[in-house]
């Protein structure tokens, strides 16, 4: 596969191959440990919410509160902190740094919270959507739907574009945050590392209090960034998702997770993709409205009984932001 495909790539019907269990990705073998987490409704529908690297469960606190205002009252949220951040306890010591520490985590939290015998619909933002994928390859039985906003799967681009530079910017720019880190600059860290993946005046556009959450969970990216290199999945097991997928992405994005989200849109077989115009890889944070607005469409679509799951659309449509 060649960058020139994917660009050219409009709709096509994807064959779906038998996936073998040895190509099914790996769980976790360490004991996980129990993410604090937030709950919202009563509903019989499940929606765990993931944050991305640097946050909280706050962040998809807007999202939560409409959920749990429906009139119909179908959705129950369940939003983690994940390892090292907000109350949860620290990235166990003996866990690699591979997206299966934090997707056992969580899966050993929803099960605590007595949802792991419904089907889960999933949604993420960056680490966040990254992990949702990794949960729905690990527990493609309990897995309903995904809606995802710029997965940060950086081994795609080993697997599907091995030869495309926007792979090396971004490890450039983990290289520069571990330097800062290493050296005491915290904020430098911070800053460089939003200034990347949300544009070059996105620190500053932030409130306050978001800043010092990412200050205080800076220390987690390097930690993080491996552990989305190392989600190195082949174009055979994506296709092997399928749960219905709305794949979201800003307009104005970076390179490298407009190549990740042009990479997913060719494989997974159940897609709907959105890209809100305005909106770069921190769209759920500075659009929160139209990102959750869109998610929240998704869910009564796929919650409802009569849902298709065969279609597969992925011409874009435009999100107003």
């Amino acid at each position: 596969m060649n960058i020139e495909s994917l660009f050219a790539f409009r709709t096509a019907r994807v064959p779906v191959p038998t996936v073998r269990q040895a190509d099914r990705a790996a769980p976790l073998r360490t004991e996980p440990r129990g993410l604090h987490v937030h709950t919202q409704g009563q509903g019989r529908e499940a929606v765990v919410c993931l944050h991305a690297s640097a946050g909280d469960h706050t962040q998809w606190s807007a999202l939560a509160n409409g959920l749990a205002a429906q009139a119909a009252g179908d959705f129950r949220v369940i939003s983690p902190d994940l390892y090292g951040h907000g109350r949860s306890p620290a990235w166990p010591a003996r866990a690699a740094r591979t997206l299966d520490a934090d997707a056992d985590a969580v899966m050993h939290t929803v099960r605590a919270h007595g949802a792991a015998g419904q089907g889960l619909h999933l949604v993420g933002h960056s680490y966040g959507a990254a992990l949702a994928l990794q949960i729905a390859l690990c527990h493609p039985h309990r897995v309903r739907s995904l809606a995802l906003y710029e997965p940060l799967s950086l081994g795609v681009l080993r697997t599907m574009l091995r030869d495309d530079p926007s792979r090396a910017a971004a490890n450039e720019v983990a290289q520069a945050v571990a330097r800062l880190l290493h050296d005491g600059r915290r904020v430098e860290a911070a800053r460089h590392y939003v200034g990347y993946w949300g544009g070059d005046a996105a620190w500053h556009t932030l409130p306050g209090p978001l800043r010092e959450q990412i200050c205080t969970h800076v220390d987690q990216l390097p930690r993080h960034h491996d552990a989305l290199y190392a989600a190195t999945w082949s174009a055979t097991l994506l296709r092997s998702v399928q749960a219905p997928v709305l794949l979201m992405h800003g307009a104005a994005t970076c390179t490298p997770a407009d190549r990740i989200v042009r990479c997913l849109s060719y494989v997974l077989p159940c897609l709907q993709r959105l890209e809100f115009a305005g909106a770069g890889h921190l769209g759920p944070i500075t659009h929160p409205a139209a990102v959750n607005a869109a998610i929240m469409r998704h869910l009564k679509r796929v919650a409802a009984p009569t849902t298709p799951s065969a279609l597969r659309e992925v011409d874009v449509d435009l999100a107003l932001a």
